[in-house]
C-alpha cells in the first residue's frame, strides 16, 4: 500500500489477482498482508535465522519499476533478506526465464514486473503466458494448474471458463506464485 500511495500517488487500485469485472474475478481472494515479525519467524523456522542473500531482478525500461524494486528491497532487508535489485531489458529477462526451463536450478531469483497481467486481452491469455509451464515466459510449475488452464482454453462457454480461471488464479494465490 505504501508503494502504491507514495510512488504512484494512489494509482492503481490494488486487487488480489484480478480486478472486479474481469472474467474469473474472485472477491474472496484478499491482498497479502505485510507482517515483518511473522516473516522473520517463518524464515527462522525454514532454517534461515539470519536471512539470506538473493537477487531481485526487474524490467528496467518500465516506468516506476526501478523505484518499486528499491522499495521492495528495503522491505526484504527489514526481515533479514539481503536483496540486491538489478534491472534488465526484456530480452535479458526472457533469456533468464528460458534458461530456467532447461536448468530449473538456475531460477534462484525473484522477478518484479511492471506490466499488470490484465494488460493482455483476457485473464486467460495472462494465465497461459505468464504461468503455464508450457509457456516460454513462465517459471511457475504446477501441473494441476496447467490442466485447469488447458481446460479453460478449450471451453467455449464464458460462465464455465470464468469458473476455471478463478480456480487457476486461486492455485497461484495459494502457492504465492505472484504478489499483486
Amino acid at each position: 500500500d505504501a508503494i502504491v500511495k507514495n510512488l504512484f500517488k494512489g494509482v492503481p487500485q490494488r486487487s488480489a489477482m484480478l480486478a472486479p469485472g474481469e472474467l474469473g474475478y474472485d472477491p474472496t481472494l484478499k491482498l497479502y498482508s505485510y507482517y515483518p515479525a511473522l516473516a522473520k519467524k517463518l524464515l527462522t523456522e525454514a532454517g534461515y535465522p539470519h536471512g539470506f542473500k538473493m537477487p531481485l531482478y526487474y524490467y528496467a525500461p518500465v516506468y516506476g519499476v526501478r523505484e518499486t524494486a528499491e522499495a521492495v528491497v528495503l522491505y526484504l532487508r527489514a526481515i533479514g533478506i539481503d536483496a540486491k535489485a538489478e534491472g534488465f531489458d526484456g530480452p535479458k529477462i526472457i533469456q533468464m526465464i528460458r534458461k530456467a526451463h532447461t536448468d530449473p536450478r538456475s531460477a534462484d531469483f525473484v522477478l518484479l514486473n511492471g506490466a499488470p497481467l490484465a494488460n493482455l486481452d483476457t485473464p486467460l491469455t495472462s494465465l497461459a503466458l505468464a504461468f503455464s509451464s508450457h509457456s516460454g515466459e513462465s517459471i511457475y510449475i504446477n501441473l494441476a494448474f496447467d490442466k485447469v488452464v488447458d481446460a479453460a482454453i478449450t471451453t467455449p462457454d464464458d460462465t464455465k471458463r470464468a469458473i476455471l480461471i478463478k480456480k487457476a488464479y486461486r492455485a497461484i494465490y495459494n502457492d504465492v506464485g505472484i504478489i499483486s
